[in-house]
């Protein structure tokens, strides 16, 4: 059998990474599973015509295939696999065993010196500290679907109440979804709003008035589908707003494929525009899918013209990822700051000049994956500094944690905020005021389900709460959080989206995520311990 070789250029994404393990399986190419490290446990071998040895193992048939004319099929993620039959919800594909090849001797380790250099440079002082409780506020969000990157809290029907404006769940294609608030922890979905017909799918939400009529406008980031936005035309009426940008393209033009976005006048005329960071290269590699959906690399930039037509600007080609955030810079110009997928790249702050931008490095950690970036002045310098949720190889293991970047006039200090041995990942990260002091806090979200909190203490220092927060599985992956007044009671509160694969997974080795994910939201209210009166 052909040997396979899988060369990394793009670090070790979540996607990516099951990707391998895809395809490590499917061509037989050897692997460690937790069965061989704690023991091996009894495989029931098969033999082919050939002598082949293999396993069956099932593939669920809700994920996209192709069958070929030799009877083998194409998975989702482009390779082909034997059939060993079926039934109506699966396949029963054949898993080859083959030798573990001879491996040359492991190369040197880092040195005792180097090691304790690696650990020193990861150590934080958050204390703990119980001053603030959290209540369910999330009665009427959805429990289930595939809640997935990023949303936004916004008074998108104009009743003085903020809402939840979401793209339509993964693998429930459709218009946007907006459920309503009324201040008081329950939620609607919004039936009787109107939304074009055209192409939708998840991705990113961001709203900003785009066209200067006091009212909230409606941008899309959408897998494989483009960047689109829609005009508020009142009474829950939305009208295409999107000449210049990218609705699925074709072969010859394909659509920029985005789950980032930002709103931010970027050459300050008073006009809106709109950043979408790329989400990368393609992992679906068969026939299907979009037209024109090709993956994509790089920031663009839809200029707004005012007459309801963007001029596009691509630059940054080797970046992708999942967050992109504006900044100010110390000199007060608009410039903006995205997390990578591309682990060692460091240049993720843009600034204006240059075409369209100038890259600068922010001082990541080696082998960062970052999965999540959030925008505030943690320090109370007037300055906008950077929060970052990631996960890095460094050191010979994996650590996952938040780091701020505190700007300085000539550059960035890093601190250490919260740092765990484990490659789950701080995958989302958000900065409010969740106290009421004017301080902004961060709260992130982890790839196994979990919510830590962090209040802060003053100049870029921050406390932990001991907060038991949770997804309704721990194996929901956190996408997207917010922190907003929703109550009007100076307090911020929480909205978390979160999303995995079902349980029964085989080929993917995920811990499950029952109903595929939620949309949660919490109260935020003083610990009794510190005070029972509402904030004024």
């Amino acid at each position: 059998m052909r040997r396979l070789v899988v060369r990394w250029t793009w670090g070790a994404a979540v996607t990516a990474s099951l990707l391998v393990i895809a395809l490590a399986r499917a061509h037989g190419a050897p692997q460690e599973s937790p069965a061989a490290a704690e023991g091996e446990q009894a495989v029931e071998w098969l033999k082919d015509e050939k002598g082949r040895e293999y396993r069956v193992e099932k593939l669920p048939k809700a994920y996209p295939h192709q069958r070929l004319e030799d009877g083998r099929l194409r998975t989702v993620w482009g390779i082909v696999v034997d059939l060993a039959g079926e039934d109506e919800k699966d396949f029963f594909v054949k898993m080859y065993r083959t030798a573990a090849p001879e491996r040359p001797a492991a190369p040197r380790g880092l040195t005792a010196e180097q090691k304790a250099a690696v650990a020193a440079s990861y150590a934080h002082d958050a204390p703990t500290a119980e001053t603030l409780r959290f209540e369910p506020f999330d009665d009427g969000l959805p429990r289930s679907g595939q809640w997935r990157n990023r949303f936004a809290l916004a008074d998108l029907d104009g009743d003085g109440h903020l809402d939840v404006v979401h793209g339509p769940a993964r693998k429930r294609p459709g218009p946007p979804v907006v459920f309503r608030g009324d201040s008081k922890g329950h939620w609607r979905r919004w039936s009787e709003v109107s939304f074009p017909r055209q192409v939708y799918d998840y991705g990113a939400a961001a709203v900003a008035d785009f066209d200067g009529d006091g009212r909230p406008d409606l941008a899309l980031g959408m897998h494989l589908r483009g960047v689109t936005a829609l005009r508020n035309e009142g009474g829950g009426r939305f009208a295409a707003y999107h000449e210049g940008m990218d609705v699925v393209g074709d072969r010859q033009n394909p659509a920029f494929s985005s789950r980032a976005l930002a709103t931010l006048d970027w050459d300050g005329d008073g006009r809106i525009d709109v950043l979408a960071l790329a989400e990368g290269p393609r992992l679906m590699l068969g026939q299907g899918g979009p037209r024109g959906a090709q993956g994509s690399t790089g920031v663009v930039l839809y200029r707004n013209r005012g007459d309801g037509t963007w001029e596009k600007k691509h630059g940054a080609s080797r970046l992708f990822g999942d967050s992109v955030a504006p900044l100010r810079t110390s000199g007060g110009k608009t410039a903006f700051v995205t997390g990578t997928a591309v682990r060692g790249l460091d240049e993720v702050v843009f600034l204006p000049g240059g075409d369209p931008w100038t890259a600068r490095p922010l001082g990541l950690r080696p082998g960062a994956l970052v999965w999540s970036v959030a925008v505030a002045d943690f320090d109370g310098d007037g300055r906008d500094d950077v929060a970052t949720g990631y996960a890095a190889y460094e050191g010979e293991q994996w650590r996952s944690g938040i780091d701020v970047y505190r700007q300085r006039p000539d550059g960035w200090d890093r601190r250490t905020v919260h740092v765990e041995e484990a490659r789950t990942g701080v995958t989302a990260i958000a900065a409010g005021d969740l106290n009421g002091d004017g301080l902004p806090d961060l709260v992130g979200l982890t790839g196994d389900g979990r919510t830590l909190v962090f209040v802060a203490t003053g100049k870029g220092a921050f406390s932990r709460e001991p907060t038991s927060l949770t997804t309704l599985s721990p194996g929901c992956r956190g996408y997207h959080a917010a922190v907003a007044d929703l109550d009007g009671d100076g307090y911020g509160d929480l909205v978390a989206a979160f999303a995995g694969e079902p349980e029964g997974m085989a080929m993917l080795q995920t811990q499950g995520c029952p109903g595929e994910g939620s949309l949660r939201a919490w109260r935020t209210q003083p610990a009794k311990s510190v005070s029972s009166e509402p904030r004024k």
